[in-house]
């Protein structure tokens, strides 16, 4: 077994979800051993945020009795340094910044080395105070990481109450005196005066694909070309990529006009989502996409907020691919009876949770910006702690840690 970057998160901590599996010889196996106390680094990677990412090898990791892949550099300290001392200090914002400044480029990596790391300027206390700087992280670090837990999980919650708001409106309506009657679908009961209307029924369909990769002429031009990564929003008025007209004129892209109701139907992002937007300019397509327009019985304004609303039933048909790839059934899902009010209620649906539903982002939106003051503390804490600015000892009145400037790793 040999762990690599990808089982370090972006703080230090493990994440061994699909470690590698290689094959070594008994001395390459020896020599790449990691043991209870070692430091793994990152030295190699394209992006700043992950290069010098530090983890420490616990008991349980050092267990597994795994190495190390060539782009990581382990570390072992000497006698009187404390191996979570360091852990906390190498993730620290205040040598990740030493580290972007020395590391090298090549090939648009950075990359680090064991002499570059040498030439990091360190603070270290005495051991003792090493140990109960580390012990004091441990504490607040863990009381922050629960905070941030329980803010991740509100989110989760507000997203859960938003599915199920836009679903109930969709589903049941918004008047709830009214009678109401047992369907097939999944839906369970609807108000007895709408109706269930498969979608091929009411609207009109169209796909797209993807010109020629090798051809300069086809892109970068100032038509948008959608596709699953631009469905974050929930109305369109540009895209990623742009294709030419030379794009659509020879390879036959249809050109979505503004209002219709764009689909993924192909992609891991089915797994857990999905995304439905509408387009406020003309627009291409690609081949996971599907743009949707209704010719009848539904509101061009309504068509997302139902779709959306059906989502955990839309989920339900999608199948993977012989590739490993998510896909929607294109004819179940087309084939899918809704059920459809009275175009006065669609009406009242649209204008209910066009009001409703953004209430519920400003508060996801105040949670994510809590998340992100949290993680900040938790940074700058890490920073006070280890630049020796706070004093962590019981006996405060004993003064400020002594440190020295000659790091022993």
């Amino acid at each position: 077994m040999v762990l690599r970057s990808t089982e370090q998160s972006v703080d230090g901590r493990w994440k061994i979800d699909d470690p590698a599996y290689r094959k070594l010889t008994s001395a390459e196996a020896e020599a790449t051993l990691l043991v209870e106390g070692d430091l793994l680094v990152t030295k190699s990677s394209g992006s700043e945020t992950h290069i010098g990412k530090t983890s420490l090898v616990d008991a349980e990791v050092a267990a597994l009795r795994a190495g190390y892949s060539n782009f990581m550099q382990r570390l072992r300290v000497t006698d009187g340094v404390h191996p979570k001392y360091v852990w906390y200090l190498l993730n620290s914002d205040t040598t990740k910044t030493q580290i972007n400044i020395l590391a090298s480029t090549t090939t648009g990596l950075a990359n680090l080395n064991a002499s570059v790391l040498g030439r990091l300027q360190l603070v270290f206390p005495i051991a003792s105070d090493q140990q109960a700087i580390a012990e004091y992280l441990d504490t607040e670090t863990a009381r922050i990481d629960e905070l941030i837990r329980e803010k991740e999980g509100l989110i989760g919650l507000l997203r859960e109450h938003r599915q199920g708001v836009a679903s109930d409106a969709v589903v049941r309506g918004l008047h709830r005196d009214c009678s109401m009657k047992s369907v097939t679908g999944g839906f369970g009961s609807i108000p007895a005066h709408w109706r269930l209307v498969p979608l091929k029924r009411f609207v009109r369909v169209s796909g797209g694909h993807t010109p020629s990769t090798d051809n300069p002429a086809y892109w970068d031009g100032a038509m948008p070309w959608v596709s699953p990564k631009d469905m974050k929003r929930e109305e369109l008025s540009d895209s990623i990529d742009h294709v030419t007209e030379a794009a659509v004129d020879d390879c036959g892209l249809t050109v979505v006009a503004p209002g219709a109701t764009l689909v993924v139907v192909r992609g891991m992002i089915l797994a857990h989502s999905f995304p439905v937007a509408r387009n406020t300019v003309p627009v291409t397509i690609n081949q996971d996409m599907k743009a949707i327009r209704p010719e009848s019985d539904v509101l061009p304004e309504y068509l997302p907020w139902l779709l959306r609303g059906v989502t955990p039933v839309v989920l339900s048909l999608t199948e993977q691919s012989a590739h490993g790839t998510l896909a929607l059934r294109t004819d179940k899902f087309f084939g899918e009876a809704l059920p459809i009010p009275p175009a006065s209620e669609q009406a009242e649906i649209v204008a209910f949770l066009q009001t409703e539903l953004p209430k519920i982002d400003d508060l996801i939106a105040h949670t994510k910006d809590e998340i992100g003051l949290l993680k900040e503390l938790r940074a700058a804490t890490i920073a006070e702690a280890v630049l020796g600015r706070i004093d962590v000892r019981t006996d405060a009145a004993a003064g400020q840690p002594a440190a020295s400037n000659n790091p022993s790793v």
